[in-house]
């Protein structure tokens, strides 16, 4: 993973985050308690040994940080993938026989190692 201080400065929207964590909090039935303030939560999760880039907030930005670098080479791969060959029709046939193709892939790269 890359160390963050080697990079630019990421631009974040707060109340963006803010819906994306109440979103993630509802996702998991988790109800905030309004009279936690934010020093709460800090000195909390010190004293738990948390550091606060272990936040999911912090690995949410490294996770936006990675997938930017990544997406002008995800770009190629697709539209390699495109201009590769004939389109196929993809059906609950062709992902049977393609789960088979990989389980048999698999078995092959295993027995070699």
């Amino acid at each position: 993973m890359n160390d963050d201080r080697d990079q630019a400065p990421l631009i974040v929207d707060k109340d963006y985050l803010r819906q994306a964590i109440d979103k993630l909090n509802a996702d998991m039935g988790i109800v905030p308690d309004p009279t936690v303030t934010a020093e709460m939560t800090q000195e909390m999760s010190l004293a738990q040994g948390v550091r606060p880039e272990d936040n999911i907030l912090s690995r949410g930005i490294i996770f936006e940080r990675e997938a930017r670098a990544y997406s002008p080479r995800l770009d190629e791969l697709l539209l390699d993938g495109l201009d590769s060959g004939e389109w196929i029709e993809v059906t609950p046939e062709f992902w049977q026989d393609f789960k088979v193709r990989v389980e048999e892939r698999r078995e092959m790269k295993d027995a070699g190692d």
